[in-house]
Order: structure tokens, then C-alpha cells, then sequence
């Protein structure tokens, strides 16, 4: 902790004694054009706020540049578990479950077919027509045997999705019920992966939140988002509660192991985005400057979370609309506290 803090100081100085060169060239040219009446960079205290005046000549030198922060909504994000799951038994259960379902089918449409038979040949008997001896009675028995393969088919396949349920969860075995959907044919095709997405032992998935990204490389830019498909009693490397979801990101393999990140609050926050070009470090923290006026700059504490490549999301210190230094922003630290860099000849 101590050499932590021994590094950061040295690396503190070493960013300001360094990016002090800039100026140096224009405080250097300034001397000589202050006897002229040229303004100089200078320090004032207002309302309990440091603010850095900066001539408009200096800011060009320097290659100053500012861009309007925006509004935006971000949604607060954690790192979860995951993992590819082989899914060749619920795949297995699948076939298995069609094939029966198919036979039902088959003895619903064969006992439609024998009811309508005993109809006609119960008619005709009360219009005195003749019937074949046990003809009827052969139709009934016919009929007798299709419903009871009915109600054998039947109860297989409620054992089949309750296996699933239990296995898996409630969700997949609705998805394998369904005739016309597609997610298990996905899956068997290779265009959709199974995972097993996990928290932590002292985390709870956040009410309203329904959804994961994932990634095969550690790379939230090119992550997914894939819907869960609620939790699942199968048990993983993790303590913590565990969820399902199909996803279609490229490079998923079984028993790999994707980045996973979950929103760690349904609704979005609402604040600013900024350059991550803004953000300097002082003092243990991150600020950013804000143009106040033509030559004027406020340095404010900011707790950025990235929001997206080179991107800050801010939910409070910076307003929208307000201009903040993304270029040069080192510059003016390195200026402010220009009065703590010894002199060439101080003792």
C-alpha cells in the first residue's frame, strides 16, 4: 500500500514537471511580453473554487479544446459468470418429446376416425340397416385402444417436460412444448449457444432486469445482449443464484467460459457524457475542467464509470451543455499548480 502510494506521488510529479514543458516554451516567451502588458495564467479563489485563467493566445499554444457535455441514460453494469453448457440431454429430450408427440397426434387423428365409424355404424343399426356381426363392437374395442395409447402419450410427455423443468428450468421446457418455436432447433443448428450465467454468493439478480451480454473475448464493445431465460437448479462453479440464457454471440464453445456482464439496476441513470481524453487524476481522484468564461476554467471532482470506448458517463459535477476541457486538460493541472514546482535555483 505504502510503495502504491510512494508510485503514484512520483508518477503526480513526474506528470506535472513533464507536462509543465508546454508552457515552459510559452511562459518563457511570455516574460518577455509581460513587460508589453501580455495577461498571464493566474490562480483566483471564488465561492470556495479554484478557477484558472488562461489567455486566449496561451490556449492556442497549448492546443486547448473543449466539447459540450450531452445528456444521456447509462445503466450501471457488474461482471457475472458464465459458461457454454452442453445441451446434447435437453436436445436428446427434445427428439424424444416430438417423437411422442408425433404418436399422440397419430392416435388422435386414428380415434377421430374410429368414432366416426362406430357413429355411422350405430345409425345404421337404428335404421335397421344389417350391420356384420362384431363389426361394432370391433370398432369400440379399436376405440378403447387409442384412447388408452392417448393417455399413455399424454403422460409422457408431461414426464418428458417435468424432467425438463427439473434439469433445466421452467422456461425451456415451455420453449420445448411449443411446436412452432425454434430456440432447441437453434441450438442444435449451432446458431445459439445454452449458458449458465451466475452471480456472486451475496448478490440477487435486480428486480426488472432481464437480460446478460456476452462476449467470448473480455470486449464489452462487442458483446450481445441475450435475454435470460430465468434461474436454473443446475449446479455451477459458483456459489451464487444461477440463471439460463440462449445467446447468439459468434465463438461460443461448450465448457468455455464468455465474459458476462449484467445491469445491476433496472432503470438507467441519468447524468452527462464526456471525452475520456477530460479526466485527469490529483490528488487520488479524477477531475475534469470546465470552461467557465473566454479564458476561464473550473476544475470539478468527477466519478466517472466508462460508458463505451474513450467515453465517461458522469451522473453528477458536469451539467449538460457545459463545456469540458478534452484537450489540454493536463496542461491546465500542470498550470494550476505550476506555484508547487521548485524554482531552478530554490533551495
Amino acid at each position: 500500500m505504502i510503495r502504491a502510494r510512494v508510485s503514484r506521488r512520483l508518477r503526480n510529479a513526474g506528470l506535472l514537471l513533464a507536462l509543465g514543458t508546454a508552457l515552459a516554451a510559452a511562459h518563457a516567451e511570455g516574460d518577455g511580453a509581460a513587460k508589453g502588458g501580455m495577461p498571464q495564467p493566474r490562480v483566483e479563489m471564488r465561492d470556495g473554487r479554484a478557477e484558472l485563467s488562461l489567455p486566449a493566445e496561451l490556449q492556442t499554444r497549448i492546443g486547448l479544446e473543449v466539447q459540450a457535455a450531452t445528456a444521456t441514460q447509462y445503466r450501471p453494469e457488474e461482471l457475472a459468470f458464465a459458461e457454454v453448457l452442453d445441451a446434447t440431454d435437453l436436445l436428446r429430450a427434445r427428439d424424444d418429446y416430438r417423437q411422442r408427440r408425433l404418436e399422440l397426434d397419430a392416435a388422435g387423428a386414428a380415434l377421430a376416425a374410429e368414432e366416426t365409424q362406430i357413429a355411422r355404424l350405430e345409425s345404421m343399426h337404428k335404421q335397421g340397416a344389417l350391420v356384420a356381426p362384431g363389426e361394432l363392437h370391433q370398432a369400440r374395442q379399436n376405440a378403447l385402444q387409442l384412447r388408452a395409447r392417448q393417455r399413455q402419450a399424454a403422460n409422457d410427455l408431461d414426464g418428458m417436460l417435468g424432467r425438463v423443468r427439473y434439469a433445466w428450468n421452467a422456461a425451456l421446457a415451455e420453449h420445448l412444448e411449443d411446436p412452432h418455436d425454434t430456440l432447441l432447433d437453434d441450438v442444435a443448428a449451432g446458431r445459439q449457444s445454452l449458458l449458465a450465467i451466475g452471480l456472486g454468493s451475496d448478490r440477487a439478480l435486480p428486480e426488472g432486469v432481464g437480460e446478460v451480454s456476452i462476449a467470448a473475448r473480455a470486449e464489452r464493445a462487442t458483446a450481445t445482449s441475450t435475454p435470460l431465460l430465468g434461474p436454473t437448479p443446475r449446479a455451477a462453479r459458483w456459489l451464487g443464484p444461477t440463471f439460463l440464457a440462449a445467446s447468439t454471440a459468434p465463438e461460443l464453445r461448450v465448457g468455455s467460459q464468455p465474459a458476462a456482464w449484467i445491469a445491476s439496476a433496472a432503470a438507467p441513470l441519468a447524468g452527462v457524457e464526456i471525452a475520456g481524453t477530460a479526466a485527469v487524476w490529483h490528488g487520488g481522484r479524477q477531475w475534469a475542467y470546465v470552461r467557465r468564461g473566454a479564458d476561464t476554467f473550473e476544475r470539478r471532482a468527477i466519478a466517472p464509470r466508462s460508458s463505451g470506448p474513450g467515453r465517461l458517463f458522469l451522473e453528477q459535477g458536469i451539467a449538460a451543455g457545459e463545456e469540458v476541457v478534452v484537450q489540454g486538460a493536463a496542461t491546465l493541472l500542470a498550470e494550476e499548480f505550476r506555484w508547487a514546482i521548485p524554482e531552478e535555483n530554490a533551495d
